[in-house]
């Protein structure tokens, strides 16, 4: 038994010192002699060592980044998301944008309306101070004088005058104007 076991190792021992230690001496030397000659071999061992995950995961480091195609699609996946939201916003301005046109013709309008009643108070004020002034004078007249005078004035001038007056001096101007035209003032509010 001792003999097999000797012969075991020396077929073990031929193995490692005939053809295993030669071929990694010849290895190395090869790879020496390409260094010399200007070869990266030591670097382009690395990095096939450190690109290939099975022996990257062996010597304890971490798994490579994702591939450049797979970032690629990722950013342009948030570049069209980026997109539709500023599309989205852009739409929104755009209909807020219309909308305040419209409330600022909106506006013009209405300030356009408010000039016009301004303007329309103003002579309605002017016609009413004027028609206050008439009435003191055809109040200081006879009520036959100021119904004869009167009935030469336009027919909106002489309900403006006897609105100005107290309803005594209406009724007794009233009463000298022809009957038709004293029923066209009561009707009109004087």
């Amino acid at each position: 038994m001792e003999e097999a076991v000797k012969r075991k190792s020396r077929s073990l021992s031929f193995l490692f010192y005939m053809i295993l230690l030669p071929l990694l001496v010849s290895v190395i030397l090869v790879i020496g002699a390409l260094q010399i000659l200007g070869y990266n071999v030591v670097g382009n061992l690395s990095r096939f060592a450190t690109q290939n995950p099975v022996i990257r995961h062996s010597i304890g480091l971490p798994p490579l980044a994702q591939p450049i195609p797979v970032q690629v699609k990722a950013l342009r996946g948030q570049l069209t998301a980026a997109q539709k939201t500023l599309q989205n916003l852009h739409d929104q301005l755009t209909r807020e944008n219309h909308a305040l046109l419209a409330s600022q013709s909106l506006a013009v309008a209405e300030k356009t309306k408010i000039s016009a009643l301004e303007k329309q108070v103003a002579t309605s004020q002017k016609t009413l101070s004027t028609a206050k002034g008439a009435a003191a004078v055809y109040m200081n007249m006879s009520p036959s004088q100021a119904a004869q005078i009167m009935q030469l004035q336009p027919f909106a001038q002489q309900v403006a005058i006897l609105r100005s007056m107290d309803q005594a001096t209406q009724a007794s101007i009233l009463s000298g104007m022809p009957p038709k035209l004293a029923a066209k003032l009561i009707q009109a509010g004087a």
